[in-house]
């Protein structure tokens, strides 16, 4: 209690108060706006405008690492398929009766011509029995462990390397015999000034394509252990390296596979490397700006009115609540002073107005009970209305908010232009080969379709139907490329199926109509199947030269519908039956994916999507050239029964994915804004919940209060300066309250007449 005649304290509005708790009160949201957003400023510094690029750009780099990965899995897929082709080519041999040694390598001869060299050895004793082509190295061969049978990596006498695979054929009178098949590591010709190296464990360079192939620089390049970029004198490489990986029958061998590009240096694209840092002093006068004004506007007037409050109910009447900040700072302050002259006793007393709603923001409850003392004024009725706020807190905040948002926006907008740098040519020709790849990958699929079905017909040609349906039914499980195997007489009917049948083609049909096309003189024409069922198109056979029940082809047996179909066809036998292999129609879509490939499409030649590495409804219109991408395409041929197809891959991939500078300034500065708006909309966000809505609700209760409402109750919402000044109010409201029911009390200081009641 403040001694008689003592001069009053002095407000200590910079003061925070002892008894706030720490993440509580409005300085907590204003120093965490500032502190992040003087963070983010100095990420901006450091990031936008900056780049890794120094000679070789990083879209080459990264080109170079995505060619080595495709075609390290294009070479580990090729090593699966030579185990799986042996193990098949057994398997069907097995449907008929055994046959000798010689015989065995005959059969597996005439079906596959993939492997260099053939053997049949005793899996016993280790004795070679018979052996084709080249000698195959048997030296670290031993029958009897089972790890031996593994395919595994082994040299020849002249240090080519060789794959071997093992598979078990059974044998005259009941015997056991083990075939040995040995296959070559298949690269991709490389053309123009590319080359690629397998390399063995220890850097052991296996096997190279390509024009640099014997030069000793760039393979002792493949074999260290280099970074991606290398310097040769004037030259540069940029070097791409990917692990082949190992599949279901062929564990990892410890192959790498290497690919140099020769590059001039000066490739690199830069950006404006001053946008950072004035972006960032731009952020940071705005920061400073948007600080300064909250403890202006906010903080400031509320410790001021949370002090007058305070004095108010220590019963310090004397001096005037002097008049701070703008909006409901300023009202409460203004209604502080009416109550401080209430408390005095000074005028008439207000009629009592209706009390605030709860939704108010602060918990108010109506006190029963009539009240007493003399009433003048207007009509009992009367309500007093509360002016709208204009300029108010809210305001204030939204400018912050606004000011910080247009930073956010224009960093990005401005650097729009940027992004328009050149593409760097090697990029351009990265994309080509890659697409020219992934065509690759869709012909040898077709091609390896037509190799297996072609080795089931001719091992199995001799049996029976029965016998060849069995060789069906064991082969289908284990090619998850293929749908459906079946076999059909002359006239397209189907006289034994394997699978489930997909599209709703009228399959008999398209397989009729195919047999009966004539293309000898035109490969690129295609024959009709006339109408298909719920297909509602025709079929075409992508056969060059040769009629369909002649030689092996492939046909697509629809070109509408929702679901394309194609197949691989092979004679079988002397009447006329063929052989029939449906492709899973997924089967060309994994093929197409590959990392920073872009979007890609298989195209039939119609121009009408077939297969995607994206979501895509069959036969539809494939999406045009679209601005600022890089665009490839590639023909799907290079075997007479995939040539008259007419199939295509297209990729599209967007300037935007490519680690250029300019673009990755641009996605630097769109990240730098969404964190300075983040920033923003969470700590301003923050401050209206805990501080600008709860003072609005005291606003209006303190006017209501002012207006003579001495019955509802003011709660505080928070142990903060809003909650502070709720508690004065309350404490106001009573002594008030006891003001009208005890009219002598009512000169009393304060702090005395709640002691006397």
């Amino acid at each position: 209690m403040q001694a008689a005649g003592a001069a009053p304290r002095p407000p200590q509005a910079r003061r925070k108060r002892a008894n706030m708790p720490l993440l509580g009160g409005v300085q907590p949201p204003i120093t965490a706006l500032l502190a992040l957003l003087v963070a983010i400023s100095a990420l901006t510094s450091l990031t936008v405008g900056s780049s890794d690029d120094h000679s070789v750009s990083r879209a080459i780099v990264e080109s170079q690492e995505h060619v080595a990965t495709d075609t390290a899995r294009s070479l580990g897929s090729s090593l699966e398929q030579n185990t799986a082709d042996l193990r098949d080519a057994v398997e069907v041999l097995e449907q008929d009766s055994p046959k000798p040694p010689e015989a065995v390598l005959s059969s597996l001869s005439a079906a596959y011509r993939k492997w260099r060299g053939l053997a049949v050895v005793d899996p016993k004793t280790g004795r070679l029995l018979a052996a084709r082509g080249e000698t195959v190295p048997l030296d670290t061969f031993d029958g009897r462990s089972d790890d031996s049978l593994r395919p595994r990596l082994v040299a020849t006498e002249s240090g080519a390397p060789r794959l071997l695979s093992f598979a078990y054929v059974d044998g005259p009178r009941g015997t056991e015999q083990l075939v040995v098949a040995a296959g070559t590591l298949r690269l991709p010709a490389e053309r123009g000034n590319r080359t690629t190296f397998v390399t063995g464990p220890g850097g052991r360079v296996l096997a190279a394509s390509g024009d640099q192939a014997d030069n000793s620089g760039v393979r002792g390049l493949a074999a260290s252990d280099s970074g991606p970029v290398h310097r040769d004198g004037d030259r540069y490489f940029a070097v791409g390296r990917a692990d082949v990986p190992g599949g279901d029958r062929v564990q990892r061998l410890g192959l790498s596979v290497v690919t140099t590009v020769p590059v001039p240096s000066g490739t690199a694209v830069g950006s404006d490397r001053l946008l950072g840092p004035l972006a960032a002093v731009v952020l940071l006068v705005i920061a400073l700006l948007v600080a300064w004004w909250l403890v202006r506007r906010v903080q400031r007037p509320l410790r001021v009115l949370d002090m007058e409050a305070a004095r108010l109910v220590r019963g310090s009447l004397d001096r005037p609540v002097p008049a701070t900040g703008r909006g409901e700072t300023a009202r409460i302050g203004a209604t502080l002073e009416t109550l401080r002259r209430q408390l005095l006793g000074e005028g008439e007393r207000p009629v009592p107005a209706p009390a605030p709603h709860a939704a108010s923001g602060v918990m108010a409850r109506t006190v029963s009970g009539p009240a007493s003392g003399p009433v003048s004024g207007p009509a009992s009725g009367a309500v007093t209305k509360t002016r709208p706020v204009r300029g108010g807190l809210r305001a204030t905040a939204l400018c912050c908010a606004a000011l910080i948002t247009a930073w956010a926006v224009a960093l990005p907008v401005l650097n729009l232009a940027d992004g328009r740098g050149p593409v760097p040519e090697q990029t351009a020709q990265d994309q080509k080969y890659r697409t020219e790849a992934a065509s690759e990958r869709v012909r040898r699929t077709l091609g390896e379709g037509i190799a297996d079905l072609t080795s089931v017909a001719r091992l199995g040609g001799g049996a029976g139907r029965d016998r060849i349906g069995d060789a069906m039914d064991t082969l289908l499980p284990k090619h998850s490329e293929w749908s459906a195997l079946y076999l059909v007489d002359g006239d397209g009917k189907i006289v034994r199926r394997s699978g489930t049948t997909k599209g709703g083609v009228d399959r008999e049909a398209a397989l009729g109509s195919a047999k009966s096309t004539k293309n000898a003189d035109n490969a690129g024409n295609t024959g009709s199947a006339g109408n298909t069922g719920s297909a509602g198109n025709t079929g075409s056979a992508g056969s060059a030269g040769n009629t369909a029940d002649a030689a092996p082809a492939v046909l697509q047996l629809n070109h509408g519908g929702k679901v394309p179909v194609s197949a691989a066809v092979v004679p079988f036998g002397k009447d006329g039956h063929r052989l029939v292999g449906e492709f899973e129609p997924s089967a060309f879509n994994g093929l197409l994916s590959r990392p920073g490939l872009g979007r890609s499409w298989l195209v039939d030649a119609h121009d009408r999507v077939i297969g995607s590495n994206q979501g895509f409804i069959a036969f539809s219109a494939r999406p045009g050239h679209q601005a600022r991408t890089l665009t490839a395409d590639a023909p799907v041929k290079g075997t007479a029964p995939v040539d008259g197809l007419g199939w295509r891959v297209v990729t599209q991939k967007p300037l935007s994915w490519l680690p250029l500078a300019s673009y990755e300034t641009q996605r630097r500065a769109i990240l730098v804004g969404l964190l300075a708006f983040t920033a923003a909309l969470l700590c301003l966000g923050w401050l209206h919940l805990t501080v600008i809505r709860p003072l609005r609700a005291v606003d209006r209760s303190a006017a209501a209060l002012a207006a003579g409402d001495r019955t509802s109750v003011i709660y505080p919402r928070h142990h903060d300066e809003v909650g502070s000044l709720a508690r004065s109010l309350e404490l106001i409201r009573q002594r008030l309250a006891d003001a009208d029911r005890h009219g002598p009390a009512a000169g009393r200081p304060l702090t005395a007449a709640l002691q006397g009641n």
